[in-house]
């Protein structure tokens, strides 16, 4: 009897541990296994990526459930027929969550889509090259072309923050005044160059600051401002919205805005607001910076002679300094130079056209190219300069340039803007066109550095209907040249402009 209750126990043991692994088993498969290859993903705009499950097995990927739960408008997919993964298809940048349900086990991945911009060099040549076009052609409309400074910098930021409300045909024209197929694109470019020339403002015990500051204005009583534009505004351009009773009041604090903004450079863009002002859309920029190399006194001549484009001899004060290194500039037989801002992210560039040429003769044969290119294949060579300190303001509409550029719709009474606007909430608002572009710049060059700054207003009406052996060069600024502060990782041009004449402080 014992013998045969003891192998009743041992078959009734086997019995019981044998059922533990399967009843583990069984939980297992409940509780599941299975994971996401990613819980989370970066994917560029136009771009796919997949997001697959691991460990499981083909019964459970037959009950495989895959779902966009969030961003149906940023990213689509598509499943495989295994359904064990997704290809995951970027379209808008921004925040997107995709998930798979196998039984009762939800699991999900978020996806962050990324836009990145057209490349870096080709937006610098169509920044370069926009520039140019708006110098000579500001130029060639004045009655007495004198001193002249633009801020490509803030006049495209500044449109693109503009370009980013309008559609149809007008978002198109925009695209092609830009060189763009994308507006968002576009922007995306200046928000990466401000981002990096700002950086300096962080560093410790800088002697360079630049500063970007947008702004949007609106009429409270006639304008409501779409969910989307104000956000983009805010995300890209970082760009404060204020909306208020577009009154004398209103002026003051705009003024005021833009002095504190230039760093009191620039004390306003604006004398007053007419009846069918609905918005104005601005950027501020300011510019401060030391010389890398310091000029010392026996440097400084208080005696110099500089003669005008009218053929005046100007006494004025001439900085002398050797450059040894990679400084000279040659472009189309001018003879030109940069010296460094401390820290080396900014420079200021100068060229002396050939002799006998004007200015103007001498920017018409030059492309944004020729400048970028022409800082990129600087030589190594010893040069002697000579500049003269001088300071002016430059004030000027930039609607007639524009419209000789290609931007005719934007600024007519079939412009559509209506990307700016929330016409659900308020269907009965004027539609926008633009009226006017503003531009202001301020610039100082001396012994210690640079001050510069620049203001660029859109005025958004109402629409009435819808070591080798060197050789050595002198380059000695005393008569009409081309000059400019540029961002030395690109070549851009930030400000340039031509200096005709010196006037006295």
């Amino acid at each position: 009897m014992n013998w045969k209750r003891k192998r009743i126990v041992a078959v009734g043991l086997i019995l019981v541990l044998s059922s533990v692994p399967l009843v583990h088993l069984n939980f297992t498969e409940a509780k599941s296994t299975w994971r996401l290859s990613h819980t989370a993903r970066t994917i560029r705009c136009g771009s796919a990526k997949n997001i697959a499950v691991k460990n499981v097995t083909a019964k459970q990927l037959k009950k495989a459930k895959w779902k966009i739960e969030k961003g149906k408008s940023l990213v689509s997919i598509k499943v495989n027929k295994k359904k064990d993964r997704v290809a995951v298809t970027a379209k808008k940048a921004s925040k997107a969550r995709i998930s798979v349900t196998i039984g009762s086990t939800r699991k999900a991945c978020v996806v962050t889509v990324i836009r990145v911009p057209k490349a870096q060099t080709e937006y610098s040549r169509e920044v370069a090259d926009t520039a140019l076009i708006m110098l000579r052609g500001l130029r060639a409309s004045a009655k007495d072309p004198s001193n002249t400074l633009i801020s490509p910098d803030s006049i495209l930021s500044c449109l693109a923050m503009t370009a980013n409300g309008a559609k149809g045909d007008t978002r198109t024209e925009m695209e092609q005044f830009f060189g763009t197929k994308d507006i968002a694109d576009y922007s995306a470019f200046w928000k990466s160059e401000h981002d990096r020339l700002t950086a300096v403002n962080k560093e410790k015990d800088s002697k360079v600051s630049y500063n970007v500051a947008n702004s949007i204005w609106t009429n409270c009583d006639e304008v409501t401002l779409s969910d989307v534009f104000v956000r983009e505004s805010r995300e890209v351009f970082d760009a404060e919205i204020r909306n208020l009773k577009f009154d004398e009041s209103a002026v003051n604090q705009i003024n005021s805005w833009v002095n504190k903004n230039t760093n009191g450079m620039i004390p306003s863009i604006i004398d007053k607001l007419e009846k069918d002002n609905r918005a104005l859309l601005i950027n501020a920029i300011g510019f401060e910076g030391q010389w890398g190399e310091q000029y010392k006194d026996e440097q400084i001549d208080p005696n110099g002679l500089f003669t005008t484009a009218a053929h005046e001899k100007q006494k004025v004060v001439m900085l002398s300094e050797v450059e040894d290194g990679r400084f000279y500039l040659t472009l189309n037989g001018g003879d030109g130079f940069i010296k460094y801002y401390k820290g080396g992210d900014f420079a200021f560039f100068a060229y002396l056209p050939p002799e006998g040429q004007t200015v103007d003769e001498y920017l018409a044969g030059m492309t944004g190219a020729d400048l970028i290119n022409a800082y990129k294949n600087r030589q190594d060579v010893k040069v002697y300069t000579k500049m003269p300190e001088f300071q002016y303001d430059y004030s000027t509409s930039l609607k007639k340039q524009l419209q000789g550029m290609g931007l005719l719709l934007s600024f007519s009474n079939d412009a559509d803007f209506t990307g700016m606007l929330d016409m659900q909430k308020a269907p009965d608002q004027d539609r926008l066109k633009i009226s006017d572009v503003l531009h202001k710049t301020h610039i100082e060059v001396d012994r210690n550095g640079t001050k510069a700054a620049a203001v660029t207003a859109v005025v958004m009406d109402k629409a009435t209907c819808m070591p080798q052996e060197r050789k050595s060069v002198h380059v000695t600024l005393d008569r009409p040249f081309v000059y400019g502060i540029m961002d030395t990782k690109t070549g851009i041009p930030l400000f340039i402009g031509t200096l005709d004449t010196v006037r006295s402080r």
